[in-house]
């Protein structure tokens, strides 16, 4: 028996809504993942929508308990997701495949996929989380997003959209499974980090300015090297300009 059940729908607003509402309707259980053909408003980071045409890409999302790490290191769960998609990834030979914190993945400079993870509270207790992914596979024409690919575009390749869906859960359920340290884990995801003890532009309420990128926090903040000293950032105070 897989560990994921699939539910398959034709459209809807975003999948991280829908399970919330099932959720919350309980209605839906654990280890279920929503996969819609269509997505009108797919979220991203940053409050960002994620676009994505019909039934030539993947929007999807898993719910599953909470993880023991939750509250003790919160970045734990993106750090496993976004790993274990880079590694799904790395078995269709895609190329240059790094991390963009806190949690796109690239292809060289090109955004390929997005994550958003979330975590469901009663008080301030977790009760559930939710990993959201939109990955594009077949799609070729980004007119109004700059630096963003598809699989198909960087291999030339046409995907069968279930078989990629299906070898990133196989890779989601080893990562979830995964005994391995959260120290070593976090040395793992800093080794796929995209400019990783580089130097790059950032932004900031309007102003740019450049840094070197030290590393990242168990709690997921952004250590940069500034002509100030050493700073952390959370994922909305500050944007990598690459």
């Amino acid at each position: 028996m897989s560990y994921f059940s699939l539910i398959k729908i034709d459209a809807i607003d975003s999948t991280n809504e829908e399970v919330k509402r099932r959720f919350h309707r309980g209605d839906i259980p654990f280890h279920s993942v929503l996969y819609a053909h269509h997505q009108t408003h797919g979220k991203g980071q940053r409050n960002a929508q994620w676009d994505s045409m019909p039934r030539q890409n993947l929007t999807f999302s898993i719910l599953i308990p909470p993880l023991e790490t939750t509250i003790s290191v919160p970045f734990d769960l993106s750090m496993r997701v976004a790993l274990a998609v880079k590694t799904s990834l790395s078995k269709w030979s895609i190329p240059q495949l790094k991390i963009k914190w806190p949690n796109d993945i690239l292809s060289g400079s090109d955004k390929i996929c997005g994550l958003l993870i979330e975590t469901i509270f009663r008080g301030t207790i977790p009760v559930a989380s939710i990993i959201g992914i939109g990955l594009n596979v077949n799609q070729t024409e980004f007119d109004q997003f700059p630096m963003v690919s598809s699989l198909r575009l960087i291999t030339g390749q046409w995907f069968n959209l279930e078989e990629v869906l299906w070898g990133v859960l196989d890779a989601v359920e080893a990562q979830i499974k995964s005994p391995l340290a959260f120290d070593a884990r976090l040395a793992d995801y800093h080794d796929n980090l995209y400019g990783y003890k580089k130097t790059h532009a950032f932004k900031q309420n309007d102003q740019t300015f450049r840094a070197l990128i030290s590393g990242v926090t168990p709690e997921g903040y952004l250590v940069l090297d500034t002509a100030e000293g050493k700073k952390m950032y959370a994922a909305k105070q500050v944007q990598l300009i690459r």
